[in-house]
């Protein structure tokens, strides 16, 4: 008997955890990759090359205002953040030709 209220009392709390623990950081996520998706759909890229032996990223701001962002290289340190004018295009060098070639940009 005394095992079973134990075992009640634990499942109770750890439910109660979960429940009340689990909303709050579940309504920020959601904020966050709005503004994270809000941003990052202003800045496109137009074009990944590589010339002498560097690699760029050319990318174009459709929004108005100026937007900042970074270039993911897979398995290196991502690159960034840069940043670029309101409805403008610009080109970065984003690292050597001895890295791997950026696959995105993000939100930075």
């Amino acid at each position: 008997m005394r095992k079973r209220r134990i075992g009640i009392l634990a499942g109770g709390l750890i439910a109660t955890t979960v429940f009340v623990g689990g909303l709050a950081p579940a309504q920020a996520s959601v904020a966050e990759s709005s503004e994270v998706s809000a941003s990052a759909a202003c800045v496109t890229v137009s074009r990944w090359y590589t010339e002498r032996s560097r690699h760029y990223v050319k990318v174009r701001n459709h929004c108005s205002t100026s937007k900042s962002f970074c270039v993911d290289i897979p398995l290196w340190p991502d690159s960034g953040p840069y940043t670029v004018s309101g409805g403008s295009i610009k080109t970065f060098m984003y690292s050597y030709a001895g890295s791997p070639t950026g696959d995105r940009i993000y939100s930075c």
